[in-house]
């Protein structure tokens, strides 16, 4: 039986989709061995948890406490879990959002380039070193203790925007991971080679077009990316 099914549709845009069939299937008892997995792989310097049941998720911060945590969600776990939600949130280092999960946890509409102020309980609420809200074909905007700053997204052809959250979110984490630094300069580039990332994920379906993109291709898209940012509001 296969683990998981999901189906959607989107209307205009690819910021907000209808879900039209979710069954969980076999993960509903997805259980895993955290100690296994932390014994094979002991060197790991993060761990990035993709929207999945919260008690998994919280299970697993607690497991990789010592490491870099990024996590997500999406509004099928918040109405499940509201608060495994938010104890989620507050075991990460990072968490990022699409901007109509963010207006169900914290009760306001995100919009881009809006004041670090608005965002400033948050950030206190949780302990999160940075968050990230994004805005599909418009970008995302990026919260950190020193301000926030917006993303604009890479402009491209879209056909099919599946798996471009996870390309988003594998660039930011393996940068970081990289850098071993969460301050906002190396912000600024993790969130450029996500959004360059998410950028050729989405012009084709499937993967081909981000799996036949050189390093070179990478680089230079990341650059584009990182020079278009030119939005900052600073900690005040």
């Amino acid at each position: 039986m296969p683990s998981f099914y999901w189906e959607a549709s989107y209307e205009r845009d690819f910021e907000n989709s209808v879900t039209l069939t979710l069954e969980n299937r076999l993960i509903d008892e997805f259980r895993p061995n955290f100690g296994a997995i932390r014994a094979e792989f002991p060197m790991v310097k993060s761990c990035y948890l993709a929207a999945f049941d919260p008690r998994v998720q919280l299970e697993c911060c607690k497991q990789f406490s010592d490491v870099l945590i990024v996590s997500e969600t999406l509004d099928y776990w918040i109405g499940r879990d509201r608060g495994g939600v938010f104890d989620v949130a507050r075991h990460s280092n990072g968490f990022i959002v699409a901007a109509r999960e963010f207006h169900e946890l914290w009760g306001f509409e995100a919009q881009p380039q809006m004041s670090f102020r608005r965002f400033a309980d948050v950030l206190e609420s949780t302990g999160l070193d940075f968050l990230i809200i994004t805005f599909a074909d418009r970008g995302s905007q990026v919260v950190h203790p020193e301000g926030t700053f917006f993303v604009p997204a890479q402009r491209c052809v879209a056909v099919d925007a599946t798996g471009a959250g996870n390309a988003y979110a594998g660039g930011v984490v393996g940068h970081l991971t990289q850098a071993r630094i969460r301050d906002q300069a190396q912000l600024l580039d993790a969130t450029a080679l996500g959004t360059a990332l998410a950028a050729l994920q989405v012009q084709d379906f499937g993967n081909r077009v981000l799996r036949e993109a050189t390093s070179d291709d990478i680089l230079a898209l990341q650059r584009e990316v990182r020079n278009s940012i030119t939005w900052f509001d600073q900690e005040c």
